[in-house]
């Protein structure tokens, strides 16, 4: 699989925000802009690459992406059109798939986010709204607080999904502010709270191992650095 930089996650999760929150008008204002069109564009390769089990969630998502697509698709260069009639392609072929093999594309991606998550997902409306907070995380990150962030369930789904998916945010100072809102998380003892209690023990044990690996990883780095300056001495 090719690999992508960590703001193309951060804009894929934004995205998927945008698609599930906008309707088509405010989307083709924001993306009227033909710099922002081609930003649109790379990131819905990305999507397609690496979470193409979002679009079969709701009807609209591929309809909205399609129009965008529309927008300024004639105003490209030549190589960016080819990459457009692609995407055409592309969609036109799994909006023909039959409405079975979508429900199980469907309920395996539903199922997939609950353990990645680590989450019982209510339906499907929580799932949206689980992917929608996604993008709250990536701007409280960019603004450096977590003050906003308000909704600890969908925090720690959000905290979950990201530390499995985009390792990356923890190898810097997002790491802190993360584990920062983790440990400032409260719930109520024994017998009340029980899910969310759950979600708090599994998120600090997530948290732990990952650190933990990385531990593990620099220390060995180091010896195996360490022994190849020793050969050559």
């Amino acid at each position: 699989m090719e690999e992508y930089s960590l703001e193309d996650y951060k804009n894929v999760i934004i995205l998927k925000n945008q698609l599930l929150t906008m309707d088509i008008y405010q989307l083709k204002a924001l993306y009227q802009d033909y710099e922002t069109y081609l930003l649109f564009l790379d990131t819905i390769s990305v999507l397609i690459s690496i979470d193409c089990g979002f679009l079969f969630l709701r009807d609209d998502i591929i309809s909205k992406i399609e129009q965008i697509i529309q927008y300024n698709r004639f105003e490209a260069d030549s190589d960016t059109f080819q990459i457009i009639n692609e995407m055409i392609q592309y969609f036109n072929t799994i909006q023909n798939y039959s409405p079975n093999r979508k429900k199980i594309l469907t309920s395996s991606y539903l199922a997939y986010q609950e353990d990645i998550r680590k989450m019982k997902l209510k339906d499907m409306n929580d799932l949206f709204q689980a992917i929608a907070f996604d993008a709250n995380v990536i701007v409280a990150l960019e603004q450096n607080t977590m003050d906003f962030l308000s909704d600890n369930r969908y925090f720690l789904s959000s905290f979950n999904y990201m530390i499995e998916s985009i390792p990356e945010l923890f190898e810097n100072s997002s790491c802190d502010l993360l584990q920062e809102k983790l440990h400032s998380i409260e719930v109520r003892p024994w017998p009340f709270d029980r899910d969310s209690r759950q979600s708090l023990k599994k998120a600090e044990e997530h948290f732990k191992k990952k650190k933990k690996r990385k531990i593990i990883f620099l220390l060995f780095s180091y010896f195996l650095i360490g022994g190849l300056l020793w050969k050559r001495k």
